[in-house]
């Protein structure tokens, strides 16, 4: 009878801990091929259209770090910046 308590606990146990989820592995990857242009707005209202080398999203917030082809970095909330494909 403690085998089999003992069992179904561990099974349990098991069970618990393998379907907990974990940011890590609900992560959607997106590749940094999908998209060329970004248009970003700054804080002052202005507007910029880059040519985009890498961007990187951030996993446990809004914001994007977008590398354009000339080596700059932006670092931005992604309710201000729109990514293209064309």
């Amino acid at each position: 009878m403690k085998k089999i308590i003992s069992i179904i606990l561990i099974t349990v146990i098991i069970l618990v801990f393998t379907s907990c989820s974990s940011s890590s592995t609900n992560r959607k990857y997106i590749s940094n091929d999908d998209y060329n242009k970004a248009i970003i707005r700054f804080p002052d209202g202005s507007t910029v259209e880059v040519e985009i080398e890498n961007w990187i999203p951030n996993t446990y917030n809004d914001v994007l770090v977008i590398i354009s082809k000339d080596g700059t970095k932006y670092r931005v909330h992604s309710v201000n910046c729109v990514l293209i494909k064309e």
